[in-house]
């Protein structure tokens, strides 16, 4: 067994954790990453710091929150050229590292950030928007070639020959699938298919926001729901079901050939999604500016046999953030930067129970969605409350009775002392901030 494992990262993209069968949905077909979780451990209760795709990769990139690196909007931008990320310090160990997939992160055609050994990522610019999933122009270390089929089983066919390209080092690989995010094409595949109308309905459509911020009515999240119907919004929830079921196809080709090649014992095997996504949850539709848990809680797997502990589910709160700490230190590669996060590696063999009381969360976008308010929110072991930092909204939901996020208790005397506490831990959050990006210019 390697001294420093090989870390293979599958990133998902718009994943929300409760579409797994190990977070206990029944009706989603996901065996393979079901089978990580059950050779690994899965933690239950991971966060990122903003559910939007490219604020949250560049969190886990650089192991910062996305205000203190300026990458607070989906619309691209590359990372600052001072900050030094996770592929950095992993090729300053030894490793050779690999980016291949969906990037996000300003000029997706150039190799960088310290991915420089290969470098796999589709020209959206000759790859239209419909054809996202299938017909789609890949840069591979800068060749341009079209690939025709379902495109996840392309980066796979690569994600495996990098792999292969054994040259005595311990490799990092970034894999970032493009599934399931929209449009919602899934391959034409039967086994990957679901009945529209045995695809069942998320139980908080009922919450018609009463009790909420009306920024959440007046979303473009709320207006896209009420277009849809049901009949349409049952397509649309049994197209994402397939597209994750091809992905998990996908994961089970990766650890199939980390088997055959003798691999498994040596590679440390992360999988995480960068956001969530709403298909109906709150009466909100895709992925915008409020932070339930369908949009900020992920599903973070370890798996690496002899080292992480198998079929084991962790409950304490963890962040997106927690990973490049805790990656670099199995690599043996100390950051060279103050980190956001914490090694959560205690929490995997040391017997911890907790690392935290509390993990935060912010939004601003300025893109999709529209301009809309910023907010600051935390996460406790039994509540979340988030601010709207112009116009003072709030909203407490506590997580323990009230699990869909339902009951907005922020202007409930019962819970009075619960909501002084959380605006205590986001005022000292807020005040942590040295450049508050909620400041009108």
């Amino acid at each position: 067994m390697r001294s420093h494992p090989n870390i293979l990262f599958i990133l998902a993209d718009d994943q929300a954790a409760r579409t797994l069968g190990v977070d206990g949905n029944p009706h989603i077909r996901t065996p393979n990453i079901d089978r990580l979780a059950a050779e690994g451990t899965y933690f239950t209760r991971c966060y990122v710091p903003l559910p939007q795709c490219a604020p949250s990769r560049a969190a886990l990139l650089t192991g910062r929150y996305p205000h203190a690196i300026g990458a607070m909007s989906n619309i691209q931008k590359a990372l600052p050229p001072d900050v030094v990320t996770l592929a950095h310090a992993l090729k300053r160990a030894g490793y050779r590292c690999g980016m291949i997939g969906k990037w996000h992160q300003g000029d997706p055609l150039k190799p960088q950030a310290g991915f420089e050994d290969f470098w796999c990522t589709r020209d959206k610019d000759a790859s239209g928007w419909n054809d996202k999933h299938t017909n789609s122009v890949l840069v591979v270390n800068g060749d341009r070639r079209r690939h025709e089929g379902w495109l996840d089983d392309a980066l796979t066919d690569y994600a495996l020959r990098f792999i292969d390209a054994d040259d005595g080092r311990p490799f990092f690989l970034w894999l970032a699938f493009f599934a399931p995010h929209e449009p919602f094409t899934p391959p034409s595949d039967p086994r990957f298919a679901y009945d529209p109308q045995d695809v069942p309905l998320p139980e908080s459509i009922r919450d018609d926001l009463s009790g909420k911020p009306p920024q959440q009515r007046q979303s473009v999240c709320h207006r896209w729901y009420r277009q849809l119907g049901e009949g349409r919004l049952r397509q649309q929830i049994a197209a994402y079901y397939s597209m994750i079921s091809a992905l998990d196809a996908n994961v089970g080709r990766l650890v199939e050939h980390l088997g055959s090649r003798g691999l498994e014992r040596d590679t440390l095997v992360v999988y995480l999604s960068d956001n969530g996504w709403l298909n109906g949850e709150h009466q909100l539709r895709s992925k915008g500016p409020m932070l339930y848990e369908e949009l900020v809680r992920m599903p973070l797997i370890l798996r690496q046999p002899g080292v992480v502990p198998a079929g084991r589910k962790v409950a304490a709160l963890v962040s997106s953030l927690d990973l490049y700490p805790s990656l670099a230190a199995r690599a043996g590669a100390p950051p060279p930067q103050p980190l956001d996060g914490l090694d959560l590696w205690p929490l995997v063999v040391g017997g911890a129970r907790q690392l935290r009381d509390a993990v935060f969360l912010e939004f601003l976008e300025k893109g999709s969605t529209g301009d809309v308010e910023p907010m600051l929110g935390v996460v406790t072991r039994t509540h979340k409350y988030t601010r709207y930092l112009h116009g003072g909204d709030e909203e407490l939901y506590d997580l323990t009775a009230d699990s869909l996020e339902m009951r907005n208790l922020a202007a409930s005397p019962e819970a009075s002392a619960a909501l002084v506490q959380h605006r205590e831990l986001v005022d000292d959050f807020a005040k942590s901030i040295r450049e508050p990006f909620w400041k009108r210019e």
